[in-house]
C-alpha cells in the first residue's frame, strides 16, 4: 500500500482485510520477512491495527477541534459587542483625556493623543479652503441672492422656433475675492 488518495474509511477497510488475511493464511507462521525485515505475526497485526487506531484518534480529535472552533467563534459573536458597549461606557464615566489614562489603564484602554496642528498647517489648509471657493465659484448667500437665471424657450408646437427672453440689464456678478478669516 503505496501512498495512495483513499479514503480513511477505505483504508481502514483495506487493513481490516489484511489482517484478516494475515491471521487466515499466516496464524502459523512466527514470523513474515517484508522488504528485509523480519516481523512476528502478533506484532505485525498490532502495528496494523495501531494505524487503524492513530486514525480513529486523528478523526475524533478533528471533529473536537472543529467544535471548539464553532464554539470560540459564536462565544465572540456574543462578546465583541459587549466589549464596545463597555469601552464607551468607560470613556464616557471616566473621559478621553491624559487626565484619565491610569482609570483607562485599567480596562485596558488609552487616552486618545491630541492632534496638535501647527501655524503653518492651519495657514495652508485656509489658503487651500480659499482656492478651492474660487475654483468652485461658490458664492456666500448675498452674493447668491443677486444671481438671476434666464429660462430657456420652450419649442412651439407649429415648428418654428421661439426666441429666447432677454436677459436682465446688470452685470453678472464674477467669482468671490477670497477673504482673509
Amino acid at each position: 500500500m503505496g501512498a495512495s488518495k483513499t479514503s480513511k474509511t477505505t483504508r481502514q477497510a483495506r487493513i481490516l482485510r489484511v489482517i484478516s488475511g494475515i491471521q487466515k493464511y499466516f496464524a502459523n507462521q512466527a514470523t513474515l520477512m517484508l522488504g528485509g525485515i523480519s516481523y512476528a505475526t502478533t506484532d505485525l497485526i498490532k502495528l496494523l491495527q495501531a494505524d487503524i487506531a492513530a486514525s480513529n484518534t486523528a478523526t475524533a480529535t478533528r471533529a473536537q477541534l472543529t467544535a471548539d472552533v464553532a464554539a470560540e467563534r459564536s462565544s465572540h459573536q456574543k462578546v465583541d459587542p459587549l466589549l464596545h458597549f463597555i469601552k464607551s461606557l468607560v470613556m464616557g464615566q471616566f473621559g478621553d483625556t491624559p487626565d484619565s489614562a491610569k482609570m483607562l489603564d485599567e480596562f485596558g484602554y488609552t487616552p486618545r493623543k491630541p492632534r496638535a496642528k501647527s501655524v503653518k498647517v492651519k495657514a495652508a489648509a485656509a489658503d487651500k479652503a480659499a482656492a478651492t471657493r474660487v475654483a468652485r465659484h461658490t458664492l456666500g448667500p448675498k452674493a447668491k441672492a443677486k444671481v438671476k437665471g434666464v429660462v430657456a424657450p420652450e419649442p412651439s408646437k407649429d415648428g418654428t422656433a421661439a426666441q429666447a427672453p432677454e436677459a436682465p440689464a446688470g452685470n453678472p456678478p464674477g467669482p468671490p475675492k477670497p477673504t482673509a478669516q
